[in-house]
């Protein structure tokens, strides 16, 4: 792979969105672009698992007995009945 002589070949890294040549700025804290480079637009920003919020942010914390177990815009889901998250829960 070899440089390029234009700045615009520079593109923002995984977690970052930017004009292309210019200085990137990070996504909010708990989203990131996936996989993606190059993202040029804020809405790049997808909320991480266990937030909820539209691309860009803001992003929230899924609430007491909820979970969101995707990367995305979707909401927080209820835990299934007779079950709940937060201190005290053992995996085992």
């Amino acid at each position: 792979m070899t440089g390029s002589t234009d700045s615009t070949a520079c593109v923002a890294n995984i977690g970052f969105f930017g004009a292309n040549g210019a200085t990137p700025t990070a996504c909010p804290d708990n989203s990131g672009t996936g996989t993606n480079t190059g993202s040029t637009d804020s809405t790049a920003c997808k909320a991480a698992e266990g937030y909820s919020g539209a691309d860009g942010g803001p992003f929230t914390a899924c609430l007491e007995d909820t979970y969101k177990d995707a990367v995305g815009p979707s909401e927080c889901k209820g835990c299934p009945i007779n079950s709940k998250t937060g201190a005290g829960v053992t995996g085992s």
